[in-house]
């Protein structure tokens, strides 16, 4: 018994001082974050490995239902609508998966609102298609479109996609 009180006379004499000062408190925080973290941990395993079996929704859905708002929601919903007829209609003409994530890209960079148009995701293959070395991509799509890309745009693209 003599050794458990002692123990917690020193427990306590410790956490008084980690309280006192603001250095103490912003340890003992880190301590209990920590803590909570590693015991946490086999939780947030389990969720991540089988939470996708739970109602469909999975870890994706849930966080875009309680982080982002009802208004970007649905815009969210529209643009996966697009993205998703693009790559139907891309792979529908053989085009490469890359050609496909260009298009994805190029889409949300400057071409939202004009998917209404007649054909459009017609137009846009065809540009993939049509593009050479004489014509490049982005100039298909600025003839197409109407829509211009700057001198970084075009080195930005490059950058991540090649020449």
């Amino acid at each position: 018994m003599n050794i458990a009180v002692s123990i917690a006379v020193v427990a306590k004499k410790v956490l008084s001082f980690l309280l006192s000062n603001k250095k103490g408190r912003k340890f003992l925080g880190y301590v209990i974050g920590i803590t909570l973290f590693i015991v946490l941990l086999p939780v947030i395993a389990l969720y991540g490995l089988f939470g996708w079996m739970s109602d469909g929704g999975g870890l994706d859905s849930a966080l875009i239902e309680n982080v982002v708002p009802s208004e970007y929601r649905e815009q969210f919903e529209q643009y996966d609508k697009q993205l998703s007829e693009i790559e139907n209609t891309f792979s529908n003409k053989g085009l490469t998966q890359t050609q496909i994530n260009q298009a994805k890209m190029i889409y949300l960079s400057c071409l939202i609102g004009r998917e209404n148009g007649e054909d459009f995701y017609q137009k846009l293959a065809e540009c993939f298609q049509n593009a050479s070395e004489e014509k490049p991509l982005l100039d298909c799509i600025s003839e197409t479109f109407g829509v211009t890309f700057s001198d970084s745009d075009k080195e930005q693209f490059n950058k991540i996609y090649g020449d």
